[in-house]
């Protein structure tokens, strides 16, 4: 099992409470519930490039992103990764090895440096079953990544490389706020990283986003993406 080497810090209930507040699934725990949490919760931190767990780890607790982007990837027999998961702030994750008593079904590490906060199996548990209005927020929550799933499949299977790219491209612009044109992606994900995102290899891609310069979609420069043609863009990711 691969952890960050960082200290982790405990947390009084006041900054506990500013902090899951914040997050959706946790908006409507009220002070005994937040009391009840505060020795259980820990934050840490995570360096670009670390690992926070593998494939095939125990899932003995749950985690809270607080700052910075983690990624949640699966690799083939042969070696190919395929990135599953961006994790944004204020996402929950790592409930289901802790839900089902499984082994860890991805392997997370961050893509830049990181702050989350982390509870222990049974404080979640106990959590989930003395709050329904949590136990519902979650159910409501994991519904929705298997949509966001279940589109990603389709995609994978129906849409070419150059569509699922310009899809990516897209969601990451508007995830940074530079879905615009003139927007900038800085630094720009690596042809390999984007190859891992849409499952493909980085051949693949590297012709794709030459295309894209060449039809004057795009402008590429060392580490930056800039968008110059975001409707057009739109309407290549939309198949």
């Amino acid at each position: 099992m691969s952890m960050p080497s960082d200290p982790e810090t405990d947390l009084a209930e006041e900054d506990i409470r500013k902090i899951l507040h914040e997050v959706p699934i946790f908006a409507s725990l009220d002070g005994p519930a937040l009391a009840r949490l505060q020795g259980g919760v820990r934050r840490r931190g995570l360096s670009a490039g670390q690992t926070l767990f593998e494939k095939g780890d125990a899932g003995d607790r749950v985690f809270v992103l607080l700052s910075g982007c983690l990624v949640g990837r699966d690799s083939s027999p042969g070696g190919r990764d395929l990135v599953l998961s961006r994790i944004h702030p204020g996402t929950l994750f790592g409930e289901m090895a802790v839900l089902d008593a499984e082994p860890r079904s991805l392997t997370v590490h961050a893509e830049t440096d990181s702050q989350l906060l982390h509870m222990p199996t049974r404080s979640f548990r106990e959590l989930l079953l003395s709050e329904p209005a949590i136990a519902l927020n979650l159910a409501t929550e994991l519904a929705r990544r298997t949509r966001l799933l279940n589109d990603q499949v389709f995609g994978l299977v129906m849409h070419d490389v150059e569509t699922r790219l310009c899809q990516l491209l897209l969601r990451m612009a508007r995830d940074a706020g530079e879905c615009r044109p003139g927007g900038v992606l800085q630094p720009a994900p690596t042809h390999e990283s984007m190859a891992a995102q849409v499952g493909a290899n980085r051949e693949a891609v590297s012709r794709a986003i030459s295309r894209l310069n060449r039809l004057g979609l795009i402008e590429t420069g060392r580490k930056r993406i800039v968008f110059r043609d975001t409707e057009a863009m739109a309407e290549r990711g939309a198949g």
